[in-house]
């Protein structure tokens, strides 16, 4: 069985998640996490590398596959993004149809041109088509023209940053196929492995915020808003004087969306002293808390996307017991989408996705060779 792999960094660790293609769908079968320190993905990949060899080398052993493509999820804020046109001329007679071919060529030219040396392009995608001055929506039936202009999404990162991070992994004998952008990864979680390229829009809430990601007039955007665990575990430690350690432990062992008995209690250790603290009184103020910011995260979004799009729920918080109950109640009207794959490592899940699939970056033209040709011509003797 060949296998892939994405690794992803968070506040805390270094998540790994492991994936194959069965019946044209990615299935994760092993996920892992190592220690990680603050710093970028270079310093992280630099003193964990060993680490990470060992454990895809145990992986690999236990479910018997081969691991062939490394991806890593990169973070919204460590790539820059630009939008970018030119023209790349077809032909200088006659008109002639556009080809895959001079597609690539034309999405290499706006690299070459608005990149420097320095920089390293993640994604190319292409937002519209111009056939000599004549806007494409669609490129089938396939346009003729003398000049073809494409707008496009350019993902960038430094091109020093990207061939470190490589290195690190030909030096242990493993093909890194490269970064993903975050917010491409979130997006990509819910489509299927062909067809489909249209998602719903994707909250993550992560332990320091929440980054929303989507689509809006064809291009990638995301957006930061300050609500995450963190904040939470802030929140609690002014209403109840717990010390921000014993109320992350709150946070992550008793919290739920759901229903409490009313005179369940919990005994927390803080210090020297012992205080009990009632679980439906510490999930009522909780989910109210989370409730409010969310409706304030919702009202922003609104005009960015468009009123009643399907969101996407990531995130610790959101495998909490109760949590989608919790939404239905409180936000009735919201179009929850359905996500195939509830974990930790979700994200990954996506990462490996797109950086296979690239959806968003693939030609939209309708190859046809000779011999799907021929056998057309041959159908219509009979």
């Amino acid at each position: 069985m060949k296998g892939i792999c994405a690794l992803g960094l968070e506040s805390d660790c270094l998540r790994s998640l492991f994936a194959c293609v069965q019946n044209n769908r990615f299935v994760p079968f092993s996920e892992a996490s190592f220690p990680s320190f603050s710093g970028d993905i270079r310093d992280v990949f630099s003193s964990r590398i060993d680490l990470i060899d060992k454990e895809i080398r145990f992986r690999e052993k236990k479910h018997s596959f081969v691991l062939e493509n490394i991806f890593c999820n990169l973070p919204a804020d460590c790539a820059k993004v630009m939008i970018v046109e030119d023209v790349w001329p077809l032909t200088p007679g006659k008109k002639r149809k556009l080809t895959a071919k001079d597609i690539a060529d034309a999405k290499a030219h706006v690299e070459n041109v608005f990149l420097d040396w320095n920089q390293s392009c993640l994604h190319n995608i292409v937002l519209e088509y111009y056939v000599d001055d004549v806007l494409c929506p669609s490129l089938n039936p396939v346009p003729e023209g003398r000049k073809l202009k494409i707008k496009s999404q350019l993902v960038y990162i430094d091109r020093k940053f990207h061939a470190e991070c490589s290195s690190l992994f030909e030096n242990i004998g493993r093909k890194f196929s490269g970064f993903v952008y975050g917010p491409l990864s979130d997006i990509s979680l819910n489509l299927p492995l062909r067809g489909k390229t249209s998602c719903p829009l994707t909250l993550n809430l992560t332990r320091d915020r929440t980054l929303c990601s989507g689509i809006a007039g064809g291009r990638v955007k995301n957006i930061f808003f300050d609500f995450g665990e963190k904040e939470l575990e802030e929140i609690l430690s002014q209403k109840f004087l717990f010390s921000p350690l014993v109320c992350r432990e709150i946070f992550q062992r008793h919290v739920t969306f759901g229903a409490a008995g009313a005179h369940k209690e919990v005994v927390i250790k803080d210090g020297s002293s012992y205080v009990n603290v009632s679980v439906s009184s510490l999930n009522s103020f909780l989910q109210e808390k989370v409730a409010s910011a969310l409706e304030d995260i919702f009202r922003e979004l609104a005009p960015v996307f468009g009123e009643g799009k399907e969101i996407s729920f990531l995130g610790r918080m959101t495998l909490a017991k109760g949590f989608f109950a919790f939404l239905n109640t409180r936000f009735p009207d919201l179009a929850v989408a359905s996500t195939e794959f509830r974990s930790l490592s979700a994200s990954l899940l996506g990462c490996i996705k797109y950086g296979t699939c690239r959806y968003l970056e693939s030609v939209p033209l309708t190859r046809t060779d000779w011999f799907s040709r021929i056998m057309r011509i041959y159908k219509e003797y009979f």
